[in-house]
């Protein structure tokens, strides 16, 4: 059983709130928010043996946020554990999961900056189709966007099953192979001005070949987008609600050896490699799933070296996974005179200057952990670690253009680390 009470205040820099910037110093939303909300649950797990080579994992639980539309939420989860051999492991499991929200998404205060937009349902009202208002045309220009966050949000739900084995081929060594599969709903993310824009033209117009909205699509948006009397886009409000979906898969495998020397010590030496076999995404219920498995990482392989003698351990830890696309993969490269094009040619209509596009990627990353640990006795212990020994977070893209200039996403941004720690127990 547990009982918890969360707080957050998220301050800002005053001179952000008194209008000190303006749009043209880039700063964005003056983001301010605080609340609390408090949170029960209970929960139980047990193991049933049903033969001799069989037995049954089942657990549930029951938690309950306040500031979540629908309180409570009840999950569970199944598991299999079959032994056909002394040394052979079948197994599987099936479990339904959630998330509440963040809290920033439910007490962000309201902020707001003026931001240039597209009015896509004026433009097409006067005669146009959508994606032929560029930015150069008087259906663009500058909007009051406001964010806020919303305690009418859900849970984020999901359901997800593994199954797979593991051989103890010897007393030494042993291997195990297991598929995953992961499917989320209703994942929490903010809907855009220019989201919303769509969706309203949408509903005029009709969906240009895409999902169409639904009435209550077309009644959410229309709260948020507001207009003059002669239908002049005034304002839009944006803020995170529960969209699409994600559907991910994949398939781990692992490798433990151990080496045991008279003289030398003992070595254990261990391999894992991870295969992503799905990745897509789903804007919105109901819109078709897009792949992106290409956009991620799809491959990992991480191998272990770590070494036993008397007092001392040494481990060496060393990862490997696919290089990724550019941060600005497919778009326009900058012109000579430094503007970067948003047409699909490539090319500024004012200069007549063109350049290609961006289709670099990176090459596939390695980075190496290490450690070094001495125990002076039974209960005091001291260890040094190194992260990141080779210093990797200098490796650029220089075609991301934002301030990390790398793949923030598998990167670390700090490069290399050094810890020390003195452990100690007490008895």
């Amino acid at each position: 059983m547990e009982a918890a009470r969360q707080g957050y205040e998220l301050s800002t820099d005053p001179r952000l709130l008194a209008g000190d910037f303006d749009a043209a110093d880039n700063v964005g939303f003056a983001d301010q928010g605080g609340g609390t909300r408090n949170r029960y649950a209970i929960g139980a797990e047990t193991r049933v043996p049903i033969l001799s080579n069989l037995t049954a994992n089942i657990g549930a639980r029951w938690d309950r946020y306040n500031a979540v539309r629908n309180a409570s939420h009840a999950s569970y989860m199944t598991g299999l554990e079959y032994r056909p051999l002394d040394n052979l492991l079948l197994r599987g499991t099936y479990a339904t999961s959630f998330r509440a929200p963040d809290m920033h998404y439910t007490y962000a205060r309201a902020s707001s900056q003026s931001t240039r937009i597209t009015d896509q349902y004026l433009c097409q009202k006067d005669g146009s189709t959508y994606p032929d208002c560029g930015l150069n045309t008087p259906y663009t220009h500058n909007v009051l966007v406001t964010r806020q966050g919303s305690t009418q949000l859900d849970y984020e739900k999901g359901h997800s099953f593994t199954y797979g084995a593991v051989w103890n081929a010897l007393d030494n060594l042993s291997l195990s192979v297991d598929y995953w599969y992961i499917f989320l709903k209703g994942e929490i993310q903010d809907i855009s001005a220019d989201d919303e824009l769509s969706i309203e033209r949408a509903c005029a117009f009709g969906p240009n070949g895409a999902l169409p909205p639904t009435a209550g699509d077309c009644a959410f948006v229309k709260t948020r987008i507001h207009r003059d009397a002669s239908g002049q886009l005034l304002s839009v409000e944006q803020g995170p609600i529960n969209k699409g979906g994600q559907r991910n898969g994949g398939i781990d495998a692992s490798l433990k050896y151990k080496i045991e020397t008279p003289n030398w010590g003992n070595f254990n030496l261990g391999m894992d490699y991870t295969l992503s076999t799905k990745y897509q995404t789903e804007a919105r219920a109901g819109e078709p799933w897009v792949d992106e498995r290409f956009d991620h990482v799809i491959h990992r392989l991480r191998g272990t070296v770590e070494w036993q003698y008397g007092p001392w351990t040494a481990t060496v830890l060393g990862t490997r996974q696919n290089g990724l696309k550019s941060g600005h993969y497919s778009n326009c490269l900058p012109l000579s005179d430094g503007f970067i094009p948003r047409y699909s040619d490539c090319t500024d209509p004012l200069t007549g200057l063109s350049n290609g596009r961006v289709w670099h990627k990176g090459a596939p990353p390695i980075f190496y952990n290490a450690s070094v640990g001495y125990a002076f006795n039974e209960k005091a212990r001291i260890n040094l670690y190194v992260t990141d020994v080779f210093n990797k977070a200098d490796v650029r893209d220089n075609y991301s253009q934002d301030y990390a200039w790398t793949w923030f996403n598998i990167y670390n941004q700090l490069g290399r680390q050094y810890s020390l720690e003195f452990a100690y127990k007490f008895d």
